[in-house]
C-alpha cells in the first residue's frame, strides 16, 4: 500500500521504519566512498547564495546512494521516496551541513590542509556513528582536507574520552583522515585545560589561544531559549573575539530569527 500522509516529514519517515524495518536498514547503508560519482559536478560545486541550493537528492544521486533500487529490491513503489530520503537525512544532517559551510569558507586551495574544528555544546553529534561523519571527509574531498575535530560541552559523555581516527579510504597510508577528540566541558575549561597541557607555557599568548580552531560550529544550541542565554554569553563572546568562521543551525526559522536576536543583543554589550 501506499505511505501514510503525515504533516510532519520526520513522522512519516518514522512510520516508514516502523513498518518495513529491512527496506530502511538498507536505506540507511552507507555506501563505499569510490561510490560517488567522479564524472559528476560536485553537488556543492556551485552552491552560491544566487544559485539554487543542491538538495539532498542531489547530494544521494552523486553520492552512488541509490534509494530507488533499494525501494525496488523490497517491493515499494516510488511513493515511499520521501519518506526514505527522510530517514537518510537524520543521520547526514550535521556532516554534510558542516561540509557545505566548508566548501564556501575555505574554498580555492587545493593545498593538503588540516581543519580544526570545535563543535561547541555538542550532544547528539557525538552519539553519530563514524560512518555517517566519514562523510563529511567524502563531501570535501576535492578540496583535500584532514580534520581535527573537537567535541566541546558539559554533554559529551566522559567515556568518550578515546580519540577516534576515520580514515576516508580504511587501509590507505595516504587516505584522508578526520581525528576526532571529545571533551567533557564548557568551552571556556576545555580553552583552560589546552593552555595547561601546553608544552611551552610561555607562549600562550591570548593570539595563540584564540588561534586554538579554524573555526567553530554550534549545531542547534537554542541560544534564544529564555533559560539558555545566560550560560551561552561568555562564550559567545569568546567566539566573537576569535573572529573565526562560526556556523550556528537552528531547528526552523522562528529558531534562527529568535537565536539571532539574543546573539546581537549578547555581542551589542
Amino acid at each position: 500500500g501506499a505511505p501514510p500522509s503525515h504533516a510532519d516529514p520526520a513522522c512519516h519517515s518514522r512510520e516508514f521504519a516502523r513498518r518495513h524495518t529491512r527496506a530502511a536498514a538498507a536505506a540507511l547503508a552507507v555506501p563505499p566512498p569510490s561510490s560517488a560519482c567522479s564524472t559528476q559536478v560536485h553537488p556543492f560545486e556551485n552552491d552560491q547564495p544566487t544559485t539554487e541550493t543542491t538538495t539532498l537528492e542531489d547530494y544521494l544521486q552523486w553520492r552512488g546512494w541509490d534509494m530507488k533500487a533499494t525501494l525496488e529490491e523490497y517491493e515499494l513503489g516510488s511513493s515511499y521516496m520521501e519518506s526514505a530520503v527522510g530517514l537518510v537525512s537524520h543521520p547526514l544532517t550535521f556532516p554534510l551541513t558542516l561540509g557545505r559551510f566548508v566548501s564556501q569558507e575555505f574554498a580555492g586551495t587545493s593545498l593538503r590542509k588540516k581543519l580544526r574544528v570545535c563543535v561547541v555544546g555538542a550532544r547528539a553529534e557525538v552519539t553519530l556513528p563514524v560512518q555517517y561523519w566519514r562523510e563529511l571527509l567524502v563531501v570535501t574531498m576535492n578540496q583535500n582536507i584532514d580534520f581535527q575535530i573537537d567535541f566541546v560541552g558539559p554533554d559529551v559523555p566522559l567515556k568518550s574520552s578515546t580519540v577516534r581516527r576515520v580514515p576516508l579510504v580504511e587501509g590507505s597510508e595516504h587516505s584522508l583522515v578526520m581525528e576526532m577528540r571529545f571533551k567533557q566541558a564548557y568551552l571556556h575549561r576545555a580553552i583552560l585545560d589546552e593552555v595547561k597541557s601546553s608544552k611551552d607555557n610561555g607562549s600562550n599568548t591570548p593570539d595563540k589561544i584564540k588561534d586554538q580552531w579554524d573555526m567553530f560550529v554550534l549545531f542547534n544550541p537554542g541560544i534564544g531559549h529564555p533559560n539558555l542565554a545566560k550560560h551561552w554569553t561568555p562564550t559567545l563572546k569568546f567566539l566573537a573575539k576569535t573572529k573565526k568562521p562560526t556556523l550556528i543551525t537552528a531547528h526552523s526559522e522562528l529558531d534562527s530569527e529568535r537565536d539571532l536576536k539574543i546573539v546581537e543583543q549578547i555581542l551589542s554589550r
